[in-house]
């Protein structure tokens, strides 16, 4: 048994909460990236603009962030997680009943403010309350199951798009992205925190100051550079796949490897020396992602071979 006031172990509870990334991820995110070319085909809208109402459901998430994230730190992981697993199945139904773009473009604008309450940036929040000086191992743990999302979910997808089309996948998606994740939040969340402490010996730093630091907008910009490139090229994916030769079915697999490569290389973050100074792995993530892109650009095939960067 841990000492009173001790960090809590990890189990059960970060279990619940690793499955539920896993599913979130796939269903609110990958899916509508091995989608995209189906909804395209099916309805005449361009790719480029299913993606752009895709993109507008992450725009929407990063500026719901903010208050969802305020709101699970000062009050009530349980009930906001939960009801962001029932937000998501709400903007997917609108998703697969959208008669037009600009009603497909609102499910995920809804489904967007979804994934703020039910993704990392929520998981992440949750796990730094709850396991305090333990929390890289558990966070590790955490993404190290989030990044199979997409090796689980990218197949299945596609697999359903082969007996059904593309409206009936999502209904499929959200019954599902409901009827695990609600109960997976609910009764494996806290229903409260108690009073995050504070050390009266160490600085105390709050939004204000740290926004007007050098260093917070040098990281934010490279940050924001990297994740717009990384998060540009798995949108493009599936259709850059099939322009250099893969069938459709073959480009879905090839996405799914994706998480594969993410497991990998947060295996290789964390095996980077504790002593290292800090810039040193987000340095090294950041040159691996930079040369992953360019090959995807440059290597003409054979399919394996364009599949491995």
């Amino acid at each position: 048994m841990s000492a009173v006031g001790a960090p809590p172990r990890l189990g059960g509870r970060l279990a619940a909460l690793s499955v539920g990334q896993v599913i979130s991820w796939g269903i609110l995110f990958y899916a509508l990236i091995v989608a995209s070319p189906a909804i395209a085909d099916d309805t005449g809208w361009p790719v480029a603009l299913v993606t752009l109402s895709f993109s507008s459901g992450l725009v929407a998430s990063a500026a719901a962030g903010v208050f969802v994230g305020k709101w699970l730190d000062e009050r009530d992981p349980r009930l906001t997680m939960t009801v962001g697993s029932i937000v998501g199945p709400i903007g997917l139904l609108v998703v697969a009943f959208a008669p037009d773009l600009a009603v497909f473009t609102i499910g995920w604008v809804i489904a967007g403010v979804a994934q703020s309450a039910v993704l990392y940036q929520a998981a992440f929040t949750v796990i730094a309350r709850r396991h305090g000086v333990t929390r890289p191992g558990a966070m590790t743990i955490l993404t190290l199951a989030g990044g199979l999302a997409s090796t689980i979910f990218a197949p299945i997808v596609a697999g359903l798009l082969g007996v059904i089309d593309w409206r009936a996948m999502f209904l499929i998606l959200a019954g599902f992205l409901l009827l695990t994740t609600v109960p997976l939040h609910w009764f494996s969340l806290e229903r409260s925190w108690s009073p995050a402490p504070h050390n009266n010996t160490t600085e105390v730093h709050t939004v204000s100051t740290v926004v007007r630091t050098r260093r917070f907008w040098m990281l934010e910009l490279s940050m924001l550079t990297l994740a717009a490139a990384l998060f540009s090229v798995t949108l493009a994916l599936i259709p850059l796949f099939t322009e250099k030769g893969m069938s459709y079915e073959l480009a879905a697999w090839a996405l799914g490897l994706l998480g594969a490569g993410q497991v990998i290389g947060r295996l290789l973050y964390v095996a980077i020396p504790h002593t290292a100074a800090p810039w040193v792995p987000l340095t090294a993530t950041a040159g691996l992602s930079v040369a992953s892109l360019a090959l995807l650009a440059l290597v003409p095939g054979p399919p394996w071979l364009v599949s491995g960067p």
